[in-house]
């Protein structure tokens, strides 16, 4: 269940509100929630988890508190009736502890424990029969029936490269394999042993846990944000013992073949990757960032800071060097400051109180645009600067002041976002000039401005 806050501010008459909050829930548990009101600046998308709650999401564009003039407490949309009770709501100036009952909600399978659905496993020997059979079948199996060795269209031939590229046949564009036929890659995305889920505050939900020095040690892990176990993991070890991967991955590979898919999809196991020797997509890590940030993840992008992490950042694709079974590979995934609809990310920068570089460039920006005449600038904004130096002290919601201020800021939020795709792209290409840069993975085209810098992209991606 998603539980929604909505806040409204004061200029805002109409039924959609200025900023929504999705608070997740497990279904028939009692739970604390909290929301700090600090989140109302929108700079984070996603909130921490605490016991009892899932992922909290963050939607729409900022609310000064002072501003708030109304907000609403309700649950998303659902496909059948859902009840919500809720009790002891109030304000405090300290986080709350996060109680849970004492219940159990997970099997020793990872399963939910309350439920029953068609095919729920229903003891371990199950499992065992199941993944057993799994893993006696051949996979001696054809990679592709009538197609090339990357699984490309026999039909339609193009010259051949070595390497996966786009190429234009007069009507449409085709990506091609290195064999130089056309390619509709179909993949599938996470391919690996199992998915890790938090547990660290939440143990005494789960009927089974094992030790963690333990045969089970390969199923848990720690990361930046907690504990983590991974039921799928534990699973295969029950079955198979040390050698679950090798089972895994057999099964595995024979299983996308018989399906039809031809490529190993995002965030995928690299382990795997080399097993398969099928084409492949890669995302890479760590988006070049900066210390000081405009808004949410979007850096200061014409500081050297940035240019000399994107340098970094495309060091990574030395280790795909030669690889033909790369198609090629995704910068980042949906950027958090790209979800706000008709965001200007140039009017963000301006209400920054942060000493940025991409501020006094957008500062050169109007003064030159404006013939470094602070009285022309001062009528077109409707402003009343003595120089253009006072806009360091930031300017709230400036692309509202006029038309003028709308359609300059519009402007060089095209040149931020061009400076963001097109610095980290020429620095990748340096270092690998084969393998296609397949763009940022949009969440959706929230803005127009969303396209700027598109030239610098193999393949423009969007999810869907």
């Amino acid at each position: 269940m998603g539980v929604t806050l909505e806040f409204w501010a004061k200029e805002n008459p109409g039924d959609q509100p200025n900023l929504t909050v999705i608070l997740g829930l497990f279904p028939r548990l009692k739970t604390r929630l909290s929301f700090p009101l600090e989140a109302l600046n929108s700079q984070r998308m996603f909130l921490d988890r605490t016991p009892g709650k899932l992922k909290t999401v963050v939607f729409g564009n900022k609310v000064a508190i002072e501003e708030v003039d109304r907000f609403a407490i309700g649950t998303m949309k659902y496909f059948k009736d859902h009840k919500l009770e809720i009790s002891n709501l109030h304000l405090s100036d300290v986080e709350p502890d996060y109680p849970l009952p004492d219940v159990k909600l997970v099997d020793e399978l990872g399963q939910l424990d309350d439920r029953e659905w068609p095919g729920k496993t229903k003891s371990v020997d199950e499992l065992k029969t199941w993944l057993r059979k799994e893993a006696a079948k051949s996979d001696d199996i054809a990679l592709f029936d009538n197609r090339s060795k990357y699984g490309g269209w026999l039909e339609k031939r193009f010259d051949s490269t070595g390497y996966f590229r786009a190429e234009h046949d007069g009507k449409r564009w085709w990506l091609v394999d290195p064999d130089g036929y056309a390619f509709l890659s179909i993949g599938l995305d996470c391919i690996s042993p199992g998915v890790p889920g938090r547990v660290d505050g939440i143990k005494k939900l789960y009927n089974w846990l094992p030790d963690e020095d333990g045969i089970y040690k390969e199923a848990w892990s720690k990361g930046d944000r907690g504990e983590y176990f991974d039921f799928a993991i534990a699973n295969l070890i029950r079955v198979f013992g040390e050698a679950w991967w090798d089972e895994w991955a057999k099964i595995t590979r024979r299983r996308l073949i018989e399906w039809g898919f031809n490529t190993v999809g995002n965030w995928s196991s690299l382990k795997f990757i080399r097993y398969a020797k099928l084409p492949y997509v890669w995302p890479l890590r760590d988006f070049p960032d900066t210390t000081k940030k405009v808004f949410r993840d979007f850096p200061d992008v014409f500081s050297q800071e940035y240019k000399n992490n994107a340098e970094k950042f495309a060091e990574q694709l030395k280790e795909f060097e030669g690889d033909p079974y790369m198609i090629g590979y995704f910068l980042r995934n949906e950027p958090q400051w790209a979800f706000i609809h008709d965001l200007n990310i140039a009017e963000e920068l301006l209400e920054n109180e942060e000493d940025l570089v991409s501020k006094e460039v957008l500062i050169k920006f109007l003064s030159t645009r404006y013939d470094g005449d602070i009285e022309k600038f001062n009528r077109a904004w409707n402003l009343a600067l003595h120089s253009f130096g006072e806009l360091r002290k930031g300017v709230k919601r400036a692309s509202k002041l006029s038309k003028k201020a709308s359609e300059d800021l519009n402007e060089f939020s095209r040149m931020m976002i061009k400076a963001y795709v097109e610095i980290p792209s020429v620095a990748c290409k340096r270092v690998d000039p084969h393998h296609m840069n397949l763009g940022m993975r949009y969440a959706y085209i929230a803005n127009e401005n969303l396209l700027a810098g598109y030239e610098n992209f193999d393949v423009f991606s969007i999810n869907c």
